[in-house]
């Protein structure tokens, strides 16, 4: 477990200058995030390891005296994070893991809370691995920062390892 404060001044912030359409990056924003994270590995057998953890987030900020700037966009941040990962070793020098993500809505711009799931399948012998990833597999698309979608993929890679 994880618990933290932060206290910020000087934050950046983009101005306009004298309502011009000149603008100019100030140290105008000012505020304080606070939170914990939780997180453990749990052994379920020598062949099968689970994960889990939480992050509670909040965050507020705003101007400082004699500035203007919308820092609602500053670190648009979900208060609410949950992972819990698998990880098995299969017969064969094979692994198959799965990652289950949620997030909780997001302020500005507002986009609604989701979840995303991820696979892989692995086969490794000596220095070399093969695996086959699903990544994004709970929708075909989703947004996570704005209007750009992120697709479902599906990708295989080689790794080695010296």
């Amino acid at each position: 477990m994880a618990t933290f404060y932060n206290k910020y001044d000087d934050l950046y912030s983009v101005e306009s200058v004298g309502g011009t359409p000149t603008y100019q990056i100030e140290n105008g924003t000012r505020g304080w995030a606070r939170g914990v994270e939780l997180s453990d590995t749990y052994q379920l057998a020598t062949w099968w390891r689970l994960r889990g953890g939480y992050v509670y987030f909040h965050k507020e900020l705003s101007d400082k005296p004699g500035h203007h700037f919308d820092s609602s966009s500053l670190g648009n941040d979900p208060t609410h994070q949950i992972l819990l990962q698998s990880i098995v070793d299969l017969p064969a020098h094979m692994q198959f893991d799965g990652v289950l993500r949620y997030s909780s809505q997001l302020p500005a711009p507002p986009l609604p809370g989701q979840s995303s799931l991820d696979l892989r399948v692995a086969w490794q012998i000596r220095h070399l691995e093969l695996s086959v990833v699903g990544q994004n597999l709970v929708d075909d698309r989703h947004s996570e920062f704005g209007p750009e979608q992120i697709p479902r993929g599906v990708y295989a890679k080689v790794t080695t390892r010296f």
